[in-house]
């Protein structure tokens, strides 16, 4: 895949996080194919995601080899994709809209309040 590619399997992940629908990956990995079954095994395994569960079952039911933990080592070996640019772009992204949530529900961060901990203000 080439980075627009994985810029595109990466947003689909950072807007599926907030509105998960397990039948949006089946029907997106009727598109990619090994790509997106790639990534959601990928995220099923990480602790910053969330949906670990309904990805392993996605996983399974796209590719089930692929669910196996020797094809998805090879697969990921052989560079389907970059998984360290991939995952960056995720948590980035996941990162971003939560920032702008927070701003938009008023709760911007303030900078002289972070700068100091509260505990050592006099």
């Amino acid at each position: 895949m080439n980075s627009e590619s994985t810029a595109t399997l990466a947003q689909f992940c950072i807007d599926q996080h907030g509105a998960f629908e397990p039948a949006d990956w089946v029907a997106r990995g009727a598109v990619d194919g090994k790509p997106i079954a790639v990534a959601a095994h990928y995220l099923s395994m990480t602790s910053w995601y969330g949906h670990e569960e309904e990805l392993g079952h996605i996983v399974y039911a796209l590719d089930p080899e692929l669910a196996k933990s020797a094809v998805f080592e090879r697969e990921v070996r052989d560079g389907i994709f970059s998984l360290a640019q991939f995952a960056h772009m995720v948590r980035r992204g996941i990162a971003v809209r939560k920032i702008a949530a927070s701003v938009k529900a008023g709760f911007a961060p303030n900078p002289e309040s972070a700068a100091t901990p509260q505990f050592l203000q006099i």
